[in-house]
């Protein structure tokens, strides 16, 4: 894997990771677990709070209505970090490694979970989004 230019370590980055239930789980099983159980979990979690500026789940549904081939996955999420270094930290934090992993491990099929990162969005439609007061550009 490559370095991290000075200028991307120290920029927003947003993961994006896509998740597909466990063998065995419903649709509901897997969407009610994730809305109701962890994701409060990352929430009420001081350490959590602490790193991460958005969690966001976006919970697939089948979609009769129009002529397409079932996406491979059950969810995905959006985690937005203030830079790359705060999600690193909050990775080797032990309430991940002894929390978030076994919990993720009831419902989540980890080891078809695919993730990708971006650091930069260009918005088409809308206007830039601000958080706690602070406009986020992003470019």
């Amino acid at each position: 894997m490559g370095k991290i230019s000075r200028e991307a370590s120290n920029s927003m980055i947003i993961t994006l990771s896509f998740y597909k239930r466990l063998p065995g789980l419903t649709g509901e099983q897997f969407s009610d677990h994730w809305r109701n159980v962890h994701g409060p979990l990352l929430r009420d979690t001081p350490d959590s709070r602490r790193y991460l500026r958005r969690y966001i789940q976006h919970h697939i549904r089948p979609n009769t209505a129009f002529d397409a081939d079932p996406l491979p996955f059950d969810g995905f999420s959006e985690v937005w970090y203030d830079n790359i270094e705060q999600r690193k930290e909050l990775f080797s934090l032990p309430v991940f490694k002894e929390v978030f992993i076994p919990d993720e491990e009831k419902f989540i099929d980890r080891s078809r979970t695919t993730v990708s990162m971006i650091d930069r969005q260009a918005t088409i439609i809308g206007e830039h989004l601000a958080i706690g007061g602070e406009t986020i550009r992003f470019f």
